[in-house]
């Protein structure tokens, strides 16, 4: 279920940033969760993907690593876009007034 909240979240937020803080939020708590469980010492299968790994018959070892491969998908992909985000901000904080300002140039052949 806290997956369709952060879902709706993502979807209905105005600005990039939120969602993608949003989706990086939801991984964390995955993550804290798979290092909980190892710390108490539950050797099984998380469960984290539901019954899907029993209706397509993947083993224990493949769940896991499926699991594994979407926190690392989502933190990664999260964090990039995160950068990205932050570096654009950047530059068109360093970019002279003058320049956003000016005209846009004609086409190339001066046609109108």
């Amino acid at each position: 279920m806290l997956e369709v909240a952060v879902a709706v979240r993502v979807l209905r937020a105005g600005q990039p940033l939120t969602g993608l803080l949003t989706i990086l939020w939801l991984a964390s708590v995955l993550v804290a969760y798979r290092i909980g469980l190892r710390w108490v010492g539950f050797d099984g299968s998380c469960g984290c993907l539901g019954a899907w790994p029993t209706v397509l018959r993947f083993s224990s070892h493949t769940s896991e690593r499926l699991a594994s491969g979407a926190l690392t998908f989502m933190i990664t992909g999260s964090l990039a876009c995160v950068g990205l985000l932050m570096a654009l901000s950047l530059r068109a904080k360093m970019l002279p007034r003058a320049y956003m300002e000016s005209p846009a140039p004609k086409p190339f052949g001066g046609g109108s």
